[in-house]
């Protein structure tokens, strides 16, 4: 080698901080976060195992949080085209959302999903995601008041459900009847 040393000043226009990372990291913690629904400490531990990179909570939280605002257009865009669907499953899902208890609602059809953080399981979340529920559905639930009071087309209630409900029914009363419906 030639033992000759190049210095180059650092362009400075996409620099913004003293670390930064590519979107392929972001990528990355985003499909582990997200998709995969992997926690934040398995999610630290990995990035430092596997990539010696010790980014912390609020820095995940940033990319994160980056990623779902660049994809409301299209969480919106989903939300619509589900407002004009023929059929739509929904259901709600308690979660535990740093310490307090939230609920995720899902709202699909056979291509998309939409799923909603609310801190309501009654009517007002459906008021809010849909004011004038969805007049050209078969809305399919596991009758939840709140989604029977949804205006549809039509309701229809989830056999998922009336299943575990038969089982239910015949563990605790070996019920004839629920055992013919199953």
């Amino acid at each position: 080698f030639c033992k000759h040393e190049n210095k180059a000043i650092l362009p400075m226009e996409p620099v913004k901080s003293k670390v930064q990372y590519g979107n392929e990291i972001k990528n990355l913690v985003n499909y582990l976060s997200v998709r995969q629904c992997l926690p934040m400490a398995r999610l630290r531990e990995l990035l430092n195992v596997q990539y010696n990179l010790k980014i912390s909570d609020g820095t995940i939280n940033n990319m994160v949080n980056g990623k779902a605002k660049q994809m409301e257009q299209v969480h919106e865009k989903i939300k619509m085209v589900l407002s004009q669907s023929k059929t739509v499953g929904s259901d709600e899902t308690g979660i535990n959302l740093n310490g307090k208890t939230n609920w995720m609602w899902v709202y699909q059809n056979d291509s998309f999903t939409y799923f909603y953080n609310s801190k309501n399981r009654g009517f007002k979340t459906i008021e809010q995601l849909f004011p004038k529920g969805l007049p050209k559905s078969v809305l399919t639930t596991d009758r939840w008041g709140a989604q029977l009071k949804t205006n549809a087309r039509e309701h229809q209630i989830c056999l998922q459900h009336l299943k575990r409900d038969c089982i239910k029914l015949i563990e605790t009363y070996q019920s004839k009847w629920a055992m013919k419906l199953s």
